[in-house]
């Protein structure tokens, strides 16, 4: 039998990605006191392409510049950086 090597940090991540995406088996209760883990920014990451909505409302493709103590910073795609968010 081969013995159980300790996870690397980037594992770690792996799996407890893993635990809340499998969600099939999960109760309500038991979704919520799982994600109460975690930020919503957890599960993002600077370079990543979300939707995200503009100050008229609008839906358009934005990445993510930053994320600072909760709060992203995105640059919508194809508009200079002085109408980042």
């Amino acid at each position: 039998m081969e013995a159980e090597r300790e996870l690397t940090p980037e594992e770690q991540e792996a799996a407890k990605f893993a635990e809340c995406m499998n969600w099939k088996n999960y109760s309500f209760e038991d979704k919520k006191a799982v994600l109460s883990k975690y930020s919503y920014t957890d599960f993002f990451t600077v370079g990543a392409y979300v939707d995200a909505q503009d100050t008229q409302n609008t839906w358009m493709i934005a990445q993510i510049v930053k994320i600072k103590d909760g709060v992203m910073e995105v640059n919508f795609d194809g508009w200079s950086q002085k109408w980042n968010m």
